[in-house]
């Protein structure tokens, strides 16, 4: 019996190993009471016990031994053809839940048997990438205006002291206290204009930090629509792909099913 993929959930394991311990203690109660049976009897012949007594034994000892091999037949059964199966596709499908992740490696493995998923897959990448690109042109380029204002500002500072010496001095007042005010203003403006130049250069930065994120999430819920697209498409032919050979299809689709309603974690 095919298992419904949908199933394959942790409780559902518990609740088979429950039953499968049921049937085990079924089948060791059983047991139990067919060797007390069977050391009764050889206790009765040992010790020379009347012959009804004894055929009562064996009638006894007929039916734990039916009642045994019952139980080992259903305990065999149930985990042969229930249990072992379910735990089998609950561990593959948790091997497949480590191993992709995430929506994009999910999608991975499915695009393979559906070309307009790829097809969809590439395109998607595609505007990340250029986004991505965009956005590092851009910041390049402000770390590159960022850099050339520093440093010309750093230039043009030893000038601009000297002229502002220069300035007092031709008029006798180098050592005096309103050039030491002039000096800490020109200080102070120059303090003020690095830190608008740090301030423009962090605020660029966060910008296209946003941006970077902004395309991360778009190609991200890009990816959520054409896994939505592709499962729909080949749930209708899985059991056809699994026939030839594409055993993990199933689960890869119901995995996939489980990462959308999750929302791609």
């Amino acid at each position: 019996m095919a298992i419904d993929p949908a199933a394959l959930t942790s409780a559902n394991l518990t609740k088979q190993k429950a039953e499968l311990a049921k049937r085990r203690a079924g089948l060791q109660a059983t047991a139990k009471n067919r060797a007390h049976v069977n050391s009764l009897l050889q206790g009765a012949i040992k010790k020379g016990y009347n012959p009804q007594l004894i055929a009562k034994l064996r009638a006894r000892l007929q039916t734990a031994t039916s009642q045994t091999a019952a139980q080992q037949k259903q305990y065999g059964a149930y985990s042969a053809s229930t249990y072992q199966p379910f735990e089998k596709s609950y561990t593959q499908l948790t091997k497949l839940g480590n191993s992709n992740p995430t929506l994009e490696s999910v999608l991975g493995k499915l695009t393979p048997f559906d070309p307009q998923a790829a097809g969809e897959r590439l395109q998607a990448q595609s505007g990340l990438n250029q986004a991505l690109i965009s956005n590092k042109q851009s910041r390049d380029e402000l770390e590159g205006d960022y850099s050339t204002a520093s440093r010309e500002l750093g230039e043009a500072q030893p000038e601009r002291f000297r002229a502002l010496l220069g300035n007092f001095a031709g008029r006798g007042m180098a050592q005096s206290s309103g050039y030491g005010s002039a000096y800490g203003n020109e200080a102070a403006d120059f303090a003020r204009r690095q830190t608008d130049l740090d301030t423009q250069r962090q605020r660029g930065t966060a910008q296209l930090g946003l941006a970077d994120a902004g395309a991360q999430s778009d190609y991200l819920s890009q990816l959520a629509g054409i896994l939505s697209g592709t499962t729909g498409r080949l749930a209708g032919n899985a059991g056809q792909l699994g026939m030839a050979g594409n055993t993990d299809l199933p689960l890869l689709l119901e995995l996939a099913k489980r990462r959308l309603a999750a929302g791609g974690s």
